[in-house]
Formats: structure tokens, C-alpha cells, sequence
């Protein structure tokens, strides 16, 4: 993260990317999207105070079944409330129980869809509009299930950049692992466009 501020990059969430994607938000010269998947204890924990310190905006995809209670690996509730009032982050649903869609039942998929947008507006009064796909697993069923449920935008887990032509419901990443060294980061946050 301070290579990331040292070298003039500006995290930014992906409703701020779909803005810009609208010309309702200028693009900054270096934009990127940190994202966090699940929603467990070491983003809360580890994470946070690091991008807080930065002032980096960041999304935190959400299973939502884990939100209500406590647990040793998912944060609760209280934490998410806590980093939203920080105006950082952006909350997107990762379905209720972490269900690969491209696996489910088409109704399982819609419900799964749905139920975890509204469990986000219920539990935190906040209106997700992005989805990140467990697994990567998506289809066209999905797809129209997000469209559906009003979502904007939803991740994957195919490695590439992002692009306005391409589906904003078939957004690329480019994964960050723990054992990545930094030099290796750099290497990753650094990719020519295009490539």
C-alpha cells in the first residue's frame, strides 16, 4: 500500500468506476480497485488500519450469512458498520452462503442473488451494487439474476485488466496472493494497457 501511494496511484471503489464509466466521475491518472473477498476477520483487522491510513477507497465482498453472527474468521457486523462510517468502503455481496451459481439450481442462483442484496440494505442500510461471483462460477442465468436484482457490476476470477467495452458483469482482477513478494506486486499493479 506505500508503494502504492508513493507511486501516485488512486484506489478507487467500482461504484466510482461505474461512474466514471458514465462520464459523471473524472478518471484519476492512476486508478485501481483493491478488492476483498468473504469478508473475514484479517480485513478488519490487518487490512483496515492500513488503507485508512492511506486514505484508500477499497470494496469488501460480503457472505452475507456470516454478517449476523460472530465468528473466528468473518467479521461481524459492528466491523463492516464501523469501516462504512469511514466513507472507504464500498460493500458488495458475495451471495448468502458462498454458492457457486454456476453450480446452483437457476432459482437457487436468483435467490442467492437477491437475498444477499437485501440482506446488505437490512443489516447495514446500505444499497450494494456490486457482486463478486464465488469461485468465478457465472452464466447467463446469473448474469440476468444481477440485472434483475439491480446490480451494476460483479468480479470475477479470470486474471486481466478491466476495460469499458468489456461486460460489467464480467469484470477481470489481477490476484494479489500472500506469498507474492513486492517486488512481484509491483510487477502485477504495474501491466502496460493493453496487455
Amino acid at each position: 500500500m506505500t508503494y502504492l501511494h508513493d507511486n501516485g496511484f488512486t484506489p478507487i471503489t467500482l461504484k466510482e468506476l461505474n461512474q466514471i464509466w458514465q462520464h459523471k466521475q473524472s478518471m484519476p491518472a492512476k486508478p485501481i480497485v483493491l478488492t476483498f473477498d468473504d469478508g473475514d476477520q484479517g480485513v478488519y483487522q490487518y487490512a483496515y488500519p492500513i488503507l485508512q491510513k492511506h486514505g484508500f477507497h477499497f470494496v469488501l465482498f460480503v457472505i452475507t450469512r456470516w454478517t449476523t453472527v460472530h465468528t473466528a474468521f468473518y467479521m461481524e457486523k459492528a466491523d463492516i458498520l464501523d469501516m462504512l462510517r469511514s466513507g472507504l468502503v464500498e460493500v458488495g455481496s458475495h451471495t448468502r452462503n458462498h454458492v457457486n451459481v454456476l453450480k446452483a439450481f437457476p432459482l437457487r442462483t436468483l435467490w442467492e442473488v437477491c437475498i444477499s442484496r437485501s440482506d446488505i440494505r437490512r443489516l447495514l442500510n446500505y444499497d450494494a451494487t456490486s457482486f463478486c461471483f464465488p469461485s468465478g462460477g457465472h452464466n447467463k442465468i446469473a448474469i440476468t439474476a444481477l440485472r434483475i436484482c439491480g446490480y451494476t457490476m460483479a468480479t470475477t476470477t479470470a486474471g486481466g485488466l478491466v476495460d469499458v467495452k468489456q461486460s460489467h458483469y464480467l469484470l477481470k482482477r489481477i490476484k494479489i496472493d500472500g506469498a507474492d513478494r513486492l517486488q512481484d506486486f509491483i510487477s502485477k499493479v504495474t501491466v502496460p494497457p493493453g496487455q
